[in-house]
């Protein structure tokens, strides 16, 4: 993956338990990477720190569109930090609208 690590099995191999380290920050195409990455590597479990409500939107819709995968999403923020309450803002912003 450009611009990722894909840790391989040590046959240079990808399997059920591949990780994938990929960082967003910045990039302005993530909807189109995040979403070649679940079509491809299609991940039982997701972690994010400090997700964009972009990217949870796309995670929910593929989990919603794909109900036969098992996807569990998980959030790493610290409590009160800048980035949870960041998050929360653009949640309250996009239930204001």
């Amino acid at each position: 993956i450009e611009g990722g690590y894909v840790i391989e099995d040590d046959d240079g191999s990808t399997s059920p338990s591949t990780t994938i380290v990929y960082p967003f920050s910045g990039n302005i195409d993530n909807h189109f990477i995040l979403g070649k990455i679940l079509l491809k590597y299609r991940p039982r479990f997701i972690i994010l720190y400090d997700a964009s409500l972009t990217c949870v939107r796309q995670l929910e819709v593929f989990k919603a569109t794909n109900p036969e995968h098992p996807l569990r999403i998980y959030f790493l923020l610290y409590g009160k930090s800048i980035e949870e309450q960041r998050y929360l803002l653009s949640v309250k912003k996009q239930k204001e609208t």
